[in-house]
């Protein structure tokens, strides 16, 4: 079974990914906040985010489910759903 602290382990790596390569302010994400109305970046940004979670983690983001990243929370969640996958 996966504990919380995994799912908040990767969260805070996706937060971590957005501040640090994205330069996005760290006071701006929440759990709720969409990649690009709330956050401003865009398609290729989004993709430049995956890349480096990919490596991170060690898995493989599918293309259907990029579109699935979109608010914070829920690219947390593509993301522990695929290292319970691997």
């Amino acid at each position: 079974m996966i504990k919380e602290s995994n799912f908040e382990a990767i969260y805070d790596q996706v937060v971590n990914v957005l501040v640090d390569e994205m330069g996005v302010p760290r006071s701006k994400i929440t759990p709720e906040s969409h990649m690009f109305r709330d956050l401003g970046i865009d398609s290729l940004d989004l993709m430049t985010m995956v890349t480096i979670l990919e490596g991170r983690f060690g898995v493989t983001i599918l293309d259907e489910e990029i579109g699935h990243m979109l608010v914070v929370k829920e690219a947390a969640e593509v993301l522990l759903s695929r290292m319970i996958r691997s």
